[in-house]
């Protein structure tokens, strides 16, 4: 079953892959439409092969994109486009570009509280957080802060009067708070 989840990912990647950012390199034919996200955020990798849930309790180490979790601890790839969404009683941790975000909502205050680190050995551009609920509803993203290298940031997200099942945050690079690295997608 985890071979064809895992073949399910890769050809889910290969998909993804094939929708880069300049239309240009493919035809659309006549009346086609194709949009991308107008933001590509610092978890979206079009190469994660993988998705797991929570209760699989293991590790894996994919370098400076490798992610563990285990019992209440869920890493989701590629974020809303994964579908891969946590419950409020799970912590988001995951390491995209050289960001590790460890994110998880508090019920006593109705906030999402975490940490945002620099894993390189280089300052980051400004970094900010966001999180998307189940209701549509999203969070954020913070005010874009610098993380200097191997640097760690304390970060809140209020989201009281939301009500959701469930969840999933980005962090995002840039200027502006967004990212437009590898691959870039925008809207055309």
């Amino acid at each position: 079953m985890k071979r064809i989840l895992l073949i399910l990912s890769i050809a889910a990647g290969l998909t993804i892959t094939g929708c880069g950012s300049d239309d240009s390199g493919h035809s659309h034919g006549e009346g086609a439409d194709h949009s991308h996200e107008t933001e590509q955020h610092a978890h979206d990798d079009t190469n994660a092969g993988h998705q797991h849930t929570a209760e699989e309790g293991h590790d894996h180490s994919e370098g400076e994109d490798g992610h563990s979790h285990s019992g209440e601890t869920a890493s989701p790839h590629g974020g809303e486009d994964s579908g891969m969404m946590l419950g409020p009683g799970e912590t988001y941790e995951d390491v995209r570009k050289g960001i590790r975000l460890t994110l998880s909502y508090n019920s006593e205050t109705s906030s999402f509280t975490g940490t945002v680190e620099n894993t390189t050995q280089d300052a980051l551009p400004p970094v900010s957080v966001g999180v998307e609920l189940s209701n549509g509803t999203e969070l954020g993203p913070t005010t874009p802060f610098d993380l200097a290298a191997g640097e760690s940031q304390s970060i809140e997200l209020d989201a009281a009067g939301e009500t959701f099942d469930s969840w999933t945050a980005h962090s995002e690079m840039g200027s502006d708070g967004h990212s437009h690295g590898e691959g870039g997608d925008h809207e055309h």
